[in-house]
Formats: C-alpha cells, structure tokens, sequence
C-alpha cells in the first residue's frame, strides 16, 4: 500500500468514527430531550453530547433545565462545562 492509499484509508477511517460518535449522539439527545428544540440548539447538544458523552447529558441539570423549558437557565448549565 502506497502512502497516498494509506493516507485515504484514514481518512476514510477517521471520517467514520466521526460520523458513527455523531449518530450516537444525536440518538441519546432524541431519547433525553423530550421538548421540540430549534436546529441550532439540537447541533449545540449534540456538540456537547459528542464530546462528552450521553452519560453526561442524562445526568445533567442542563438535560433537566432543557426538558422543564427553562431556557433562560440554559446557557449557565453550558457553562459549567467549558
């Protein structure tokens, strides 16, 4: 195998290990979530839920603020993480 195939494999490695932990994540937040979000706070858990896992977000407050509606409390529980 030459280096451009072994450089192609891994890339076509990489890119499925990325998009099956995405997929993951975006399952955990269907199951957890159980209020309508908009697009954009959808790719921010899942943002948060690829890097930290679904543990994570089923046992958090951000998880519990987001499914009482609480939106205004939202961002702080984010911050807890960063």
């Amino acid at each position: 195998m030459g280096t451009v195939d072994a450089v192609a494999a891994w890339a076509r490695w990489i890119t499925a290990a990325f998009c099956t932990k995405a997929v993951i994540a975006e399952r955990a937040i269907l199951r957890l979530i159980n209020v309508p979000l908009s697009d954009g706070q959808f790719d921010a858990l899942v943002s948060f839920t690829y890097n930290l896992g679904g543990g994570v977000l089923q046992h958090s407050t951000l998880r519990r603020k987001i499914n009482r509606e609480e939106h205004g409390e939202v961002p702080e529980q984010f911050m807890h993480w960063v």
